[in-house]
């Protein structure tokens, strides 16, 4: 359970952390973006980079509310009553089945 709750909760963290990173770098673009309109309105002729969204800003948001979720549900897992197998018994000691006769199973 532990595993699954510390897990979950580093997905989670590395879900916020990309968003993050992608509205981040989605803020220059905009940014970028006003300062070229402003260079045109005022006439000036300066070399200025186009920035555009792209593709990976979407793949990027996407892929970080995913991870979002799946640290969520992770943690979800982890809480709750204990697990079916913390009550199994420990002893896994092989027992042949008993056969009749004197035949003998080959594995």
């Amino acid at each position: 359970k532990r595993v699954r709750l510390v897990g979950g909760s580093l997905g989670f963290l590395s879900g916020l952390l990309i968003v993050a990173a992608v509205s981040w770098y989605a803020n220059d673009i905009r940014i970028a973006h006003e300062f070229a309109t402003q260079q045109i309105l005022l006439n000036q002729s300066t070399s200025i980079t186009r920035y555009i969204f792209g593709e990976a800003l979407f793949i990027g948001w996407i892929g970080g509310a995913l991870m979002l979720v799946a640290g969520l549900l992770a943690m979800c897992t982890g809480c709750g009553h204990r697990d079916q197998y913390e009550d199994a018994p420990r002893n896994y000691v092989y027992r042949p089945p008993k056969s009749a006769g004197n035949s003998q199973e080959y594995v």
